[in-house]
């Protein structure tokens, strides 16, 4: 029997979580004047977790330049910010409590996620429409680079209600060595992909060729032998939209267009992006001075089920492969991990300091109760109290770890 989702916990480490040894670059004071242009308001989290609040005047893969409200202007290297949230307030209320697995989407295999709708392959390329930026140009990228998509809500009779609940928690289920395509009615059909259009699909199995009308199906899974992924640059960023998209991206840019400032970036998976400020959320850094545990190999795993059935420990992901989400909000950085378990991660005294963010996740049942414990070097440096369904998440604070070799993350009962 596999362990009850009452023991399913998600350790969510947000925003810094350790901090490297070493020299701290200060924000350097400017001189440029003011443009004529209203640049967007922004909120930026530093490494140490100040928040400052200002405009935002010039950003690139580097650095970025940000007025205050004193009138000053400073110039941020991005090594040293975590995070920008853009029009505070104005993206996370249409968006941070979002179903953020509901359809349309399109699920890349790095873990990106588009609030968008697939409608078409053209030169080995998949085209999708935005679903609530209607009047942006489609998006192509690709194939290798798309896991999958979601096109609209099931709606399976009882038989099939794993299935249903598969596709909810964005686990859509994937054939061995060929594409899948999912029916209304629940039905599969496995083999190869020769045709998409707005109208109908068109796939090679086993028994012969079938076409099936695009209003049929519901989601379409790609041969996880044929996807593959562009190596990441270190220095990278999490784009999240007011729409619950969210995409890595690099070569970061802003630009004026028709429409006003736009952000310019590069998505990983090779799509060139052009975004109106007016739909980012937000923005976090990754490849600076803070580092995510979930970026880090960890030197020993072990899980101990309550009753049987081993789980793998998830990076950016909770324990049943969906998006880690504590009381509504969603993390993209951070560990999936059930109770009994730990995780040990090799620090060899390079960091300072360790934070973290804890609680069960969101697709956990109503009962059960966990307790955290960080160790490290025999010590107990921190400890939760209880921790059941209905609590609210609980800061580690930081934690110093500067003398730290190893450092062990443990869920217990």
């Amino acid at each position: 029997m596999s362990e009850g989702p009452m023991r399913v916990f998600a350790i969510v480490l947000q925003l810094g979580t350790l901090l490297r040894a070493g020299p701290v670059t200060a924000a350097e004071p400017g001189g440029r004047s003011q443009p004529e242009s209203s640049p967007p308001r922004v909120v930026l989290q530093d490494v140490s977790g100040q928040k400052h609040c200002g405009t935002l005047l010039s950003l690139t893969d580097e650095k970025l330049e940000l007025r205050t409200g004193s009138g000053s202007t400073r110039h941020w290297p991005l090594r040293e910010v975590l995070q920008l949230q853009f029009a505070p307030g104005r993206g996370d209320r249409r968006s941070a409590h979002a179903d953020t697995t509901a359809p349309p989407l399109v699920l890349l295999a790095n873990g990106d996620r588009l609030r968008a709708r697939a409608v078409a392959i053209r030169d080995e390329r998949l085209v999708a429409r935005w679903a609530t930026y209607r009047d942006w140009p489609p998006l192509t990228m690709p194939l290798e680079t798309v896991r999958a998509c979601l096109l609209r809500r099931p709606t399976f009779p009882q038989r099939h209600r794993s299935v249903s609940a598969g596709i909810a928690a964005a686990a859509i289920p994937q054939a061995n060595n060929a594409d899948r395509i999912v029916l209304v009615n629940g039905d599969r059909m496995d083999g190869e992909l020769s045709q998409w259009t707005e109208q109908e699909l068109q796939i090679e199995t086993a028994v012969g060729p079938a076409t099936v009308a695009a209003s049929r199906v519901v989601a379409v899974a790609m041969n996880p032998e044929w996807t593959s992924f562009p190596s990441e640059p270190a220095r990278r960023a999490i784009l999240r939209l007011s729409d619950g998209s969210r995409l890595t991206v690099h070569e970061l840019t802003l630009a004026d267009g028709s429409s006003g400032e736009s952000l310019r970036a590069v998505a990983t998976c090779g799509t060139p992006l052009v975004v109106p400020l007016e739909a980012v959320a937000s923005l976090q850094f990754l490849g600076g001075r803070a580092v995510y545990l979930s970026d880090m190999t960890p030197v020993e795993y072990s899980h101990t089920p309550y009753l049987a059935g081993h789980r793998p420990l998830q990076k950016d992901a909770n324990v049943l492969g969906g998006p880690l989400r504590l009381r509504g909000r969603e993390y993209a950085k951070g560990l999936g991990m059930p109770s009994r378990s730990q995780v040990t991660f090799e620090l060899s005294e390079q960091y300072e300091r360790f934070r973290a963010v804890v609680g069960i996740d969101d697709s956990a049942g109503e009962r059960g109760g966990v307790i955290f414990v960080i160790r490290a070097e025999g010590r107990t440096l921190w400890k939760s109290g209880p921790l059941g369904r209905i609590s609210a998440p609980q800061s580690t604070g930081w934690v110093d770890v500067s003398a730290v070799k190893r450092l062990t993350l443990m869920v217990d009962f």
